[in-house]
């Protein structure tokens, strides 16, 4: 099975309730990884050792940062590994905006995480209510495949396309559009989810045109006034 496009990594961000000092802890530790992936094993230490002490109540953040860290350091199965185990318990708890920020955190890697087909419903649920259609409808398909009904998976993720659209998403829609004309080929909504594509599209071109009209707008503008300024000096 085919992936749904290729997707950005999503960052581990502090909650708002967190602390300036634990947020500045946490964004150093992840500097250091970045900057020196050898650090990994001895942030890795340190964050185990945060989370047993000084910030026991802030144990979601420190594994979305051991999430991260494992990314960062090119240690996918290991952060996958994690993800199993973290996001049944999130997902368990009702806890939709950390699962859908967990399942993000692991970047390129989130597309082979395997679930238990009811695990991958909750995520799909949760990264729906947080607005991450594409992802959504990427977790349903691999919830209905693994359950060997693959052709359920068809009206749920033209509605998520839709949804996307509502949203003004016009990638994420484009990306499930093309899933969907990839992975159900014999669709008797072939010829509306063709229109769909070209509709988004075309919606992009005139964004991308707008906004290149809007910054020539803005060039001439701050030319202009540098001229006038010139003028009267």
């Amino acid at each position: 099975m085919e992936a749904i496009d290729e997707q950005s990594k999503a960052p581990a961000e502090p909650s708002e309730g967190s602390g300036s000092s634990f947020a500045a802890e946490l964004q150093e530790l992840l500097r250091r990884v970045q900057i020196d992936p050898a650090q990994v094993d001895a942030v890795l230490e340190q964050l185990k050792t945060m989370a047993q002490t000084t910030y026991k109540n802030e144990l979601q953040q420190i594994s979305l940062a051991r999430l991260r860290v494992l990314i960062d350091a090119g240690r996918a199965e290991n952060a996958l590994a994690l993800a199993k185990r973290l996001l049944p318990i999130l997902l368990g708890n009702n806890q939709e905006q950390a699962a859908s920020l967990a399942y993000r955190c692991l970047g390129k890697s989130r597309q082979a995480l395997e679930l238990d087909p009811d695990l991958h419903r909750k995520l799909a649920k949760a990264l729906r209510a947080t607005c991450h259609f594409r992802d959504a409808a990427w977790n349903y398909f691999k919830a209905v495949e693994t359950d060997g009904k693959p052709e359920e998976g068809h009206d749920a993720c033209l509605n998520l396309a839709q949804e996307a659209e509502k949203a003004e998403k016009p990638l994420e829609a484009m990306a499930i559009y093309r899933f969907v004309l990839k992975q159900y080929p014999e669709s008797n909504m072939r010829d509306f989810v063709i229109s769909s594509l070209e509709f988004q599209e075309l919606k992009i071109r005139r964004q991308q045109e707008e906004a290149e009209e809007a910054a020539e707008l803005a060039r001439a503008k701050a030319a202009k006034n540098a001229a006038e300024e010139m003028y009267t000096i």
